[in-house]
């Protein structure tokens, strides 16, 4: 009923809170209690824990007295605790391990650091001191991995001619103090006429890798696998090991991208004479075998090397329509005096295949500084190649019954377009000769050697395969049209840039078929009767009209065949231009080698000289009498 009073607080309390005070107190101290007994317990039991023995500050300290003794002794020392510990599974002591292999895995860095510094001094042929010498006993057991791919690395050194003969036999002195590398080196380093012997072998190797002969450079390194001095020399026979996979690769790296062009382009001779000299080196590659396979399936059994003059044949444009072509218009003489038509060529290639000629590449004539080679055929054939020169569309053409330009068809094929009077178009494969020699090569296969097609030597002031891709040549058209009385007669489109896509897309098309691209000047120029200044001027106009298509082109045939072998000063013009190969009309087949060029003659297949085929030398190659389809032209 009364209350208590603390006096010296003022608070009254009672009863029930002085035992609620005490039993917080009470819960208090028991957990503290608590608290202190597990961290008893967790002392106890850590007591039993391993330590690793030292820690890397204690290696540091060593390291910097040079006491190398001591630093093996504690590196030994670390190595044994773990050999100890490594089968406990309780994770306090897997994790202490872990501890160790860092400490371990530092020391042995260190170690090899170290040592290098002292392999380094002794690559300069500086000599070692005997406490460096006794360093580099103690250390190499602990880095001798490193120490070995460092001493692999001088010997590379040496033997490529980067180290003269007094530095690597100062470093053989060094190394060969230390038992460890005496074993390991001794082989090499212990016999100087070894070393020299070696030494002038990989200069050969070297030598042979200027030019990229990588035959040469792997056979040189096989022959000292198989020699009997080298191959008992551990480090040469590392060496030449490694030495072979790098240049292994690098060949592989050169020459299969040019095996998987050549396959994708049908020049399976040319990939089988890679293929040959890379499976040597890779027998069991999968892919090599597979493409072995194809080229033995469908390759000649023998191809000798053409070296006589190699027989040009060249076509304009051909006539698609007869009626158009021979309807009594102003445009009717020089079509029946230039041009043939489809049936004649067909006639024509029969013929030639009959007498067993086989298309060539051009392109295998000559090599890239315009010097002779002889071409490889198959045996018993002879090679031909075909040239569509005086390559153009135009209004006049288009009336004369040719192709107003080509288009692509759905498989990707050329085809011509022909544009009749009444302004519908008609299509097909035949209406060029592209077509018409593609689908009797698609008939005779045996027609084309390595892929070959043939060469298309392009006039550019009209625009390309019948499309303009610049005002210029929309211009050009439009003024010749009205010239010659064909105003009516549209270019294909004004749509410049359109225009590009689709001759991009023709080109890589015949790009794919290895038909080649050459040049017949932008303005169809008689180089004989042009000054120097307008064949300059014609060469800039094709540099900057026609080469962005058509990349750098290497042949040039003379509009007109009027070639200019007698005028120097325009031949050295068109060498000045990158053309190796130059060609003009001749009667006989016909070449000349000259400064950085190869000439060529080739006879046109015409109208005229198949009328007079024994005059224009057409006779050799075919009758005129059989070729001419005299119920066509009128």
């Amino acid at each position: 009923m009364f209350k208590r009073s603390d006096k010296k607080s003022g608070i009254a309390t009672t009863p029930r809170s002085a035992a609620r005070a005490r039993q917080r107190r009470t819960i208090a101290v028991a957990l503290a209690a608590l608290v202190f007994a597990i961290a008893l317990l967790w002392l106890v039991l850590r007591k039993n824990d391993p330590v690793v023995p030292y820690t890397w500050r204690d290696f540091e300290s060593v390291f910097e007295r040079g006491d190398d003794d001591r630093v093996i002794a504690m590196y030994d020392e670390v190595r044994l605790f773990r050999a100890h510990h490594i089968s406990f599974e309780e994770s306090s002591v897997q994790s202490v391990i872990a501890e160790a292999d860092q400490l371990i895995e530092r020391v042995e860095d260190e170690v090899a650091s170290r040592g290098k510094v002292l392999l380094s001094k002794a690559a300069q042929g500086e000599r070692w001191t005997p406490k460096e010498t006794y360093r580099m006993a103690r250390y190499s057991p602990i880095a001798m991995t490193s120490f070995t791919e460092y001493i692999n690395g001088v010997i590379a050194d040496y033997l490529e001619g980067n180290i003269d003969e007094n530095t690597i036999l100062r470093f053989a002195d060094n190394v060969l103090s230390v038992v460890p590398f005496r074993q390991e080196f001794g082989s090499f380093f212990g016999e100087e006429a070894t070393m020299t012997a070696a030494r002038e072998v990989i200069d050969k190797v070297l030598k042979a890798g200027v030019d990229k002969y990588r035959d040469e450079q792997l056979t040189l390194l096989d022959g000292m696998r198989s020699n009997n001095t080298f191959k008992t020399v551990k480090p040469l026979v590392h060496y030449v090991r490694d030495k072979m996979w790098e240049i292994k690769r690098m060949y592989y790296g050169e020459l299969m991208p040019e095996i998987r062009d050549h396959m994708s382009h049908e020049q399976t001779y040319d990939a089988e004479q890679r293929i040959k000299r890379l499976i040597r080196w890779f027998p069991e590659d999968e892919e090599l075998l597979s493409f072995q396979s194809v080229c033995k399936e469908v390759n000649p059994e023998r191809v000798i090397f053409w070296r006589d003059p190699v027989e040009h044949l060249s076509i304009k444009p051909l006539i698609a329509d007869p009626d158009r072509a021979f309807d009594g218009d102003v445009f009717q003489p020089a079509a029946d005096r230039d041009l043939v038509l489809i049936s004649e060529l067909e006639r024509a290639l029969d013929t030639l295949y009959q007498k067993d000629y086989v298309l060539v590449d051009e392109r295998s004539l000559v090599n890239e500084n315009g010097q002779l080679r002889h071409v490889p055929v198959p045996e018993g054939k002879k090679p031909l190649v075909l040239v569509l020169e005086d390559f153009y569309a135009s209004g006049p053409r288009t009336e004369s019954g040719i192709a107003h330009r080509l288009e692509l068809d759905d498989e990707g094929r050329i085809i011509g377009v022909v544009l009749d009077l009444d302004g519908t178009e008609r299509r097909n494969r035949s209406y060029t000769a592209i077509g018409v020699i593609e689908a009797f090569i698609d008939q005779h296969p045996d027609f084309s050697f390595n892929g070959a097609r043939g060469t298309i030597a392009i006039v550019g002031q009209f625009g390309l395969f019948g499309y303009p891709v610049a005002q210029v040549q929309d211009l050009a058209w439009q003024y010749n049209a009205t010239n010659q009385g064909s105003e009516d007669i549209k270019p294909v489109s004004s749509d410049y840039e359109g225009n590009r896509g689709v001759v991009t897309a023709i080109l890589e098309a015949l790009h794919r078929k290895n038909w080649n691209i050459a040049s017949g000047s932008y303005h169809r120029l008689s180089i004989p009767f042009s000054s120097e200044q307008d064949i300059f001027e014609d060469f800039q106009m094709w540099e900057r009209w026609i080469e962005p298509y058509t990349d750098d082109v290497w042949a040039f045939y003379y509009p007109f065949g009027e070639h200019a072998e007698l005028y120097p000063k325009r031949t050295a013009v068109l060498k000045e231009q990158g053309f190796i190969l130059h060609s003009g009309y001749g009667p006989t087949p016909y070449r000349h080698q000259s400064d950085g060029y190869l000439y060529v003659s080739r006879v046109l297949l015409s109208g005229h000289n198949l009328r007079h085929a024994k005059a224009s030398g057409l006779d050799r190659l075919m009758s005129g009498n059989v070729i001419l389809d005299t119920g066509a032209r009128r």
